[in-house]
Formats: structure tokens, sequence, C-alpha cells
């Protein structure tokens, strides 16, 4: 079933856009800990685990991070990428308690085992205390173990790999073909943002007062700061009301406005899925919020403290009356996983029109 939404090309011409009707509202998946590890899978089945600096330690001294990502399907094998405390371009010997169980190249402060070599070294994984890597006899960092065996098991039983051949810790008999197959993303349509039309003009001091009150961000206003204005579409502009800021994060209501500059009427925005820092009952709240007009992405990052290895990032895309999330990343836990767990994708898809 299509829906018909008006437009208008750089030229004036009206046109209407068919826009597909969308898929229920996202339901991203759980992260799940085992002590000193992650793990989490996205709506298709991908799933990454990672590794947690020891809750007793910084992490700042020789802390390694160890992620392992697998897809969906029979065919996909695990992939072991490190990330170092340190640079380091060369070979690297990764030992499983003091054992070497395979070798890798480093290049910066990664370290990309190569798929021959991952197998070999999960089933060190799975049965020692600590990874680490070397090179020339010195210790480059090392992981803890301990929950490494639980989250890949985890990982095997949301792939449906328990009791197969390809399965990293439940492996049984069967074979691969047994493996429940790799699902599809979803398709999200989003408007194209119009182009050789103006930039909007800022809040006049009118709408800015009646902008404020849907927000409820009067209190949380600096009057150096101005809202961020977007274009969406012929008639409709986003509109980002600062709403307070700390170290590192900066927050944001985001409103729809329509209707000619000095006269604007303004509405809340509507997501399928709520930005991760808003309040049930509240209005959506953005943090470090970020619109690209280019891929016509509205983004939100919040992190959970500087040092930036924990928090939510999600990606929306607008359909004409509602933000659709096509990304969410997130990352529960602060201790030393900077690079956050995908738990939704989508793929958006500009929606296509007829004169």
């Amino acid at each position: 079933m299509f829906r018909a939404v008006s437009t208008m090309t750089a030229a004036g011409i009206g046109i209407a856009i068919a826009v597909p009707a969308q898929a229920a509202a996202p339901v991203p998946g759980p992260i799940e800990s085992y002590r000193d590890w992650v793990v989490g899978c996205d709506n298709i089945g991908s799933c990454t685990a990672a590794s947690l600096f020891p809750e007793k330690e910084s992490g700042a001294q020789g802390g390694m991070t160890v992620y392992v990502r697998r897809d969906a399907g029979p065919a996909a094998d695990p992939r072991i990428e490190l990330l170092l405390p340190e640079e380091h371009d060369g070979p690297v010997d990764l030992l499983v308690d003091g054992v070497k169980f395979a070798g890798a190249q480093g290049k910066g402060n990664s370290v990309a085992v190569a798929p021959a070599a991952s197998a070999e070294l999960v089933k060190g994984m799975v049965r020692g205390m600590v990874l680490s890597a070397s090179a020339r006899g010195r210790t480059l960092g090392a992981a803890s173990l301990s929950g490494a065996s639980a989250a890949l098991r985890y990982m095997d039983a949301q792939q449906g790999r328990a009791g197969t051949v390809t399965g990293l810790v439940a492996k049984g008999r069967l074979r691969a073909d047994a493996v429940r197959a790799a699902g599809s993303l979803p398709s999200v349509s989003h408007l194209p943002v119009p182009q050789g039309l103006p930039q909007p003009s800022a809040l006049w001091r009118e709408e800015r007062g009646r902008a404020l009150a849907l927000s409820g961000c009067g209190a949380e206003q600096d009057p150096t700061q101005e809202a961020q204005i977007a274009r969406l579409s012929e008639k409709e502009e986003l509109v980002l009301i600062p709403c307070g800021a700390g170290a590192y994060n900066f927050s944001s209501v985001p409103l729809i406005a329509t209707g000619q500059a000095g006269r604007r009427a303004f509405r809340l925005a509507r997501f399928d899925s709520q930005p991760g820092w808003s309040e049930p009952g509240g209005p959506p709240m953005l943090v470090n919020a970020g619109w690209d007009a280019t891929r016509a992405t509205l983004s939100s990052f919040a992190k959970g403290r500087g040092l930036g290895d924990c928090g939510s990032a999600e990606s929306y895309v607008w359909d004409g009356s509602v933000f659709r999330l096509v990304e969410l990343r997130r990352m529960d836990q602060c201790r030393g996983a900077w690079e956050w767990i995908t738990l939704w994708r989508a793929r958006p898809v500009a929606a296509t029109g007829k004169k």
C-alpha cells in the first residue's frame, strides 16, 4: 500500500511522491552481560561480542578490547578484532594464558585476525582466562576472558547454531545447512531533501517563545544559543531547540515547523522509536544531534561518560510524518568497549514520485 505526499521540485513544480507503507515499529535486541563480556545482535541476526575491562581495573594501562563479530547464516565465519592501547604496525602473537594460539597483523591500534586463525583462537578463548597480544616478546595489551564462553554461547543460540558444526561453543553434529538463514534488512522509505530552496530563517522572537513553551526547555535556555533549523521538505522544517548541556553532551528537543517565517506553527517531532535519552511521557530528547542533508539523516549520539566507551547512538530518516529508525548502536557498560554494538538496522530508500 502507498500513500501520496505532496512536495515541490526545485523548479516549483508540484509532484506526488509515493511512499510505501512502513513496517511495524522497530524492536531492537537487548545487550547481555556475562562478567567481563557483553553481547548483542541486530534485527537480522548479526551479532557482536565484546570484552570489557575488569571492574576493579581502570584499563588505562595495558587494557585491550576484543570484538568477536559474526553475521547470520550458515556460511558466516567469526571475525575477531583487537583494539590495542597503543599503536603497532607489524606481526602480533595472540596468546591465551601464555600459550600462542594464532598470529595476526597489527595496523595502528587495530589487529584483525584472519578467518582461518579465528576458529583456532576461539577454541582457546572459551577455555582460557586472559587473551594477550605481544610482539617481539613485549606485551601490547591484554583482555579478560571471564564470561567469553557464555557470551559466545549466547551468540550461537541467537543465530540458531547450537548443536551444529558451526557453533563456537554450543557445537554439535548437525550440518551447517541446519543453521537458521540470515534475515533481510527492512526497508524504510523517506522523503528526499528538496534542492534549490532557500535556507530556513532563524526563529523570530515570538516564534522562539512559542517553540520554547512547547519544548519545555525554557529553564535550560542560554540566551546566546539559537535553535538549529534545517529544511525537511518544501513545507516543513526541523527545529532543534537547545535543552541543556553538560561537559560532553548537548541536548535538544526536535520540533517540526510549518508556515511562513514569523508565523510558523510548531509541533513535537514524532519517532517510531524514541531516542535513548527521552523520558517516558516527555518530549523526544536528542543528544549531540546532527542533520545530514546529503543523506537526509537525523542523528543522536549520547555519551555515558567523557571517554566515550558507553552510551547510545541513533540515526533516523523523515517519511513525511515520522522520523524512522535506520540504525541503533548501544553500549551499557562503561568499561572500555568504544565500538558500540549495533542492535537495529534498516535500509533507507528515497521515495519516488511522478509529475
